[in-house]
This record gives structure tokens, C-alpha cells and sequence, in this order.
């Protein structure tokens, strides 16, 4: 075993451990997520546990930098720290006072912006053949709009137990992976305590009766290191930009539910950003679906996106938007499919 290789396996399970231990005590301070008409769940259940990735991350950075100090050696990583303790107080602010909308928003829109500037702006799109380059304007808007896309996406689709921790932990670990292999110590860490924060929570939550919730705390932090990890993998020079459609291509599944359903609910001019139960994964739930089912369904989905993701890194193909495009097409199918069976289960079952 490796030094480098027990160093990671060290910091994971001190860090996972962090993340059991102070999920574990939002159980008992239980700030609580009250259901509503947007709710998929029945009962008033303890929420915040997105602390405990708060607690994994700090903790996970803490420990490299006195095991491995190499891994924390890049300078961009104590700003981009600092901002996602930013986006965990404003998920921790709404998930207690359910602060409004508009300022949630604002204060997420700076704080991807500042991870954009801190990360460094996407300069240009691979093309396969060619690349297109950006002015930097337009790299540093499209680099902002992932981040904040990410982070709002993963908040939206979190509604069901162990829903949108199973799917990031795989996408995540592939990021991981390809960040040890090619020398992104950075990316590698953050993915890592990534993992360690979403592993810690699970046993409260992937249970078809949850003990405990992410909250937008969990939820939008997670989307945060994410996003912001895909960019500093991306960014190496082993990658050469050649693996920025990687990112969205592992969590298709969340990203085509989130803006699909957005588009059916603008084409029947419903508030966009209006809570709701539209999404695929709240319908089948409405229809009977178990949220385990749901959750492994969803799983199966994302493991589908990280072993072809992988497969087209090695074939090169990644670097073509097409392969993304394709991707986008087949979920698109089977979202639109699923939508229309949801759709007859229960017009059947208020009749």
C-alpha cells in the first residue's frame, strides 16, 4: 500500500467519522423540516444534517495539511474553502428561517461568482477536433453559471432519502479517482471530503423513514465542492480542458429531471422557481414508488453515466460535446417516457 494511497484512506475515514458524529447531533438539537404541499414526506424530521459535511470538509482539509501537506499546497484552495463555508451558512440560514427567495438566490449568485474568480474561468470549450476559445468575460459567466446551476440543482432534486447523497458520491468518486491519477491534489481532497461528508450522513438518512435531512446546508454545499472540484480536475494539465463535459455527464440524471421539469412547468407558465412536487423523482413518489426505490433507480442511473464517463475518457471521446449531447438525448427519452406512465398512474388514481 502506498503511502500517498493510505494518507487519502486516513483522511477519508477521520472525516467520515466527523461527518456521523455531528450529523448525529443535529438529531438531537432537531431543527426541524415541517412537511408541506411541496413535501415528500409525511412527518416533522430533524434537518441541517449537511453540518456534518461542513464538519468533514474542515476536518478532512485540516487533517492533510498535517499527514500530507502537499495535498493543500494549492493557493487557490483556502479561498475556495472560505466560500463554501459561505454557501453552508446560507443553506444553514434558510433550512432555520426560511429566509426568501430572492435573497437566497443573490447571495448564492456571489458566492459562485466569487468561486468562479478564485477557480479560475473555463477559457474554452473542446470541440474534438478543435477548441473554441472564450473572451474572458464570457469564460468567467459560464464558469459562475455552473457553479450556481450545480448548487441549485442538487438542492432542488434533494426530496427523497439518500436521493441526490447516493448520486453525488458517484460522480464524486470518479472525479476523485481521475484527480489521484492525474496529480490534482486539490480536486482530490475536496472530492474526497466530499464522499467522506455525504458516506457520514447516509445511515440517518438512506432509510425509507429518515432520521435526519440533508437541508440546503447539505444539499447546496454539496453541489458547491462539487461543481468547483470538476474545475480543478478539468483545469490540470493532464486534462487540458479536454474533460469539462465529464462534469455534467456523471449527474445527467439530476441535471435532465431539474430542467425538464422546469421547461414543462414554463411551457404551462407555472412560477419557475416556485416550490413544487413536479419533479420525475416527487411524481413516482406521489404514484407509490417507495423512496428507496426511487433512490436505487436513480443509483442505477448514475452508475450507468460514471462507467461510460470513464469509458470515453479512455477512448478520448469525452472531449466532444457530442458524447454530452447524446447523453442529454437518452436521459430526455427516458424522462419523457417516465412522465407520461407517471402521468396515467395517477389520472387512474384520483378517478
Amino acid at each position: 500500500m502506498s503511502p500517498l494511497f493510505l494518507t487519502y484512506a486516513v483522511i477519508g475515514g477521520g472525516a467520515t467519522i466527523l461527518s456521523f458524529i455531528f450529523a448525529g447531533l443535529m438529531i438531537r438539537v432537531h431543527v426541524s423540516d415541517i412537511p408541506n404541499a411541496r413535501s415528500s414526506h409525511a412527518r416533522t424530521t430533524p434537518t441541517a444534517g449537511g453540518l456534518g459535511l461542513v464538519a468533514a470538509l474542515g476536518g478532512g482539509c485540516v487533517m492533510a495539511a498535517l499527514i500530507w501537506p502537499e495535498l493543500t499546497q494549492d493557493p487557490r484552495l483556502p479561498a475556495l474553502l472560505a466560500i463554501a463555508f459561505g454557501v453552508g451558512a446560507v443553506g444553514f440560514w434558510d433550512d432555520i428561517w426560511h429566509g426568501k427567495v430572492g435573497m437566497k438566490f443573490a447571495g448564492l449568485a456571489l458566492l459562485s461568482a466569487l468561486g468562479a474568480f478564485w477557480v479560475g474561468p473555463i477559457t474554452a470549450l473542446p470541440l474534438g477536433f478543435a477548441s473554441f476559445h472564450l473572451p474572458p468575460w464570457l469564460g468567467f459567466l459560464g464558469t459562475t453559471l455552473w457553479i450556481f446551476v450545480v448548487m441549485n440543482a442538487v438542492n432542488f432534486m434533494d426530496g427523497a432519502n439518500g436521493f441526490v447523497s447516493t448520486q453525488i458520491i458517484i460522480a464524486a468518486g470518479v472525479i476523485f479517482a481521475l484527480s489521484v491519477i492525474t496529480h490534482a491534489p486539490a480536486a482530490a481532497l475536496i472530492a474526497l471530503c466530499l464522499i467522506a461528508g455525504l458516506l457520514g450522513i447516509l445511515p440517518y438518512n438512506l432509510r425509507e423513514q429518515a432520521r435526519l435531512f440533508l437541508g440546503d446546508v447539505g444539499a447546496l454545499l454539496a453541489g458547491y465542492v462539487y461543481a468547483v472540484a470538476v474545475l480543478l480536475l478539468v483545469q490540470t494539465p493532464a486534462s487540458g480542458l479536454s474533460w469539462l463535459y465529464l462534469g455534467p455527464f456523471l449527474i445527467l440524471p439530476i441535471l435532465t429531471d431539474v430542467f425538464l421539469t422546469l421547461l414543462r412547468r414554463a411551457r404551462r407558465g407555472e412560477p419557475l422557481f416556485q416550490a413544487h412536487r413536479e419533479h420525475l423523482y416527487q411524481r413516482a413518489i406521489r404514484a407509490g414508488f417507495s423512496h428507496m426505490r426511487i433512490t436505487r433507480l436513480y443509483r442505477r442511473a448514475s452508475l450507468v453515466c460514471a462507467l461510460l464517463g470513464l469509458w470515453a475518457v479512455k477512448a478520448g471521446w469525452i472531449a466532444s460535446p457530442f458524447v454530452l449531447l447524446m447523453g442529454v438525448v437518452g436521459f430526455s427519452v427516458v424522462y419523457s417516457l417516465c412522465q407520461a406512465r407517471l402521468t396515467r398512474q395517477l389520472t387512474r388514481s384520483t378517478t
